[in-house]
């Protein structure tokens, strides 16, 4: 069974604030307007960021939004010591902590990226694909290290420590292919040929792996995951014409990164599937545009084997780059309806059943955060909804 990193931040984050947020006797479920739909939300400590569709940073203060910078990010958000970072129009790398807006000039970032904060900086990916490794000094991040990756511009960064060391490096996808794979379920032209783990400090490549022609990543990032003997993993979305997608841990041996177990494939080209990957579970909604199957995976010496759970759902809007579907605890999971205007909580033993549903005014339009007590997410009419879990 496969395990994500930082869950157990996430589980026992924003519980001051959505106490606060819900009133002071007992939680309730609430909604408040935002002046453009949220689309990207994180936590960090008790506070919950998120950026709208026009990069504007917000926080929710006793549950009701307030926005803290105009234009902070069109990238996917990603906490950043204590607090939170992203890429600007501009490409420029940007932090918000302490209440003050710390940030690069002409950095020639991707703002389609997601860059990654490291011990004493931050690590993101150029237009051109280079990794870069900055390091703040006052109110401004400075460029220290640079290296040429040939990284995916729409590249989320994560950290993962495949050695067990005690020290995460950089895990990123690598070399953009126009022409193997032309499918662009997540918004882009370009799939990635390959992955690789760079030193968090000197941006050293650790380890890599490269697909044969005619295959691809049809994926974003590299997923940390727990292995079956304890090591930490890799996974990603695996794809090939006339077969479509399917999962496939990574491990590393040695000084090389391979495929450990590959799940079974549609069969069929441009099908797809959407993971949701927490703790020692692996789930991915099938086909998620087109009738959206929730399957659980387990590993199974050199396959992986998928066991169909529940239909009529789905975690992806075709062309976005969010995912929304999360595993709130152990065989517990939210995930939209098919048409992304209702969330679903599935209790998830044997088989799945519906344990709670919250009717949305419109789609959803952000990915999910939740603690133990609630749920935090932002719909296409503008509302964001903080929920209370009580019910179940």
């Amino acid at each position: 069974m496969l395990n994500l990193s930082r869950t157990s931040q996430v589980m026992t984050a924003l519980v001051a604030l959505c106490a606060a947020a819900a009133g002071a006797n007992s939680p309730q479920s609430g909604t408040h307007r935002l002046t453009a739909p949220a689309t990207s939300l994180v936590i960090n400590g008790t506070h919950v960021y998120g950026v709208t569709q026009f990069g504007d940073l917000f926080t929710l203060n006793r549950g009701r939004p307030r926005i803290l910078q105009k234009g902070f990010t069109v990238s996917p958000l990603t906490t950043c010591h204590s607090g939170v970072a992203g890429v600007s129009a501009a490409g420029e790398l940007r932090m918000w902590v302490s209440g003050r807006l710390v940030t690069t000039q002409r950095a020639g970032l991707s703002p389609l990226s997601r860059p990654v904060c490291v011990p004493e900086g931050a690590v993101a990916v150029s237009k051109t694909g280079d990794l870069i490794r900055y390091r703040q000094e006052g109110a401004a991040w400075r460029e220290h290290r640079r290296t040429r990756a040939n990284v995916m511009r729409d590249a989320r960064l994560t950290l993962v420590d495949l050695k067990g060391s005690g020290e995460p490096h950089v895990a990123a996808l690598t070399g953009p292919s126009s022409t193997r794979y032309q499918h662009g379920v997540l918004g882009d032209a370009e799939e990635a040929t390959g992955v690789a783990v760079f030193h968090h400090q000197s941006l050293k490549q650790l380890s890599r792996l490269d697909l044969r022609a005619p295959m691809v990543f049809e994926d974003l990032e590299a997923r940390p995951v727990e292995l079956p003997d304890g090591r930490m993993g890799l996974v990603l979305v695996h794809a090939t014409p006339g077969a479509g997608a399917a999962l496939a841990p990574i491990e590393q041996v040695r000084e090389r990164l391979r495929i450990r177990s590959v799940g079974p494939a549609f069969g069929q080209t441009h099908r797809w599937l959407a993971p949701i990957i927490a703790e020692n579970e692996i789930w991915a909604v099938h086909t998620p545009h087109i009738g959206g199957v929730l399957h659980r995976y387990q590993e199974k010496g050199n396959s992986l084997t998928p066991t169909k759970q529940w239909s009529g759902v789905s975690n992806h809007v075709i062309g976005s780059r969010t995912l929304t579907g999360v595993r709130l605890a152990p065989g517990l999971l939210l995930v939209p309806s098919q048409d992304q205007t209702r969330l679903v909580v599935l209790r998830c033993v044997a088989a799945c059943s519906v344990l709670h549903e919250w009717a949305l005014e419109a789609a959803v339009s952000s990915n999910v955060v939740y603690t133990r007590t609630h749920v935090v997410v932002g719909d296409a009419s503008g509302r964001m909804y903080v929920l209370a879990r009580e019910a179940w």
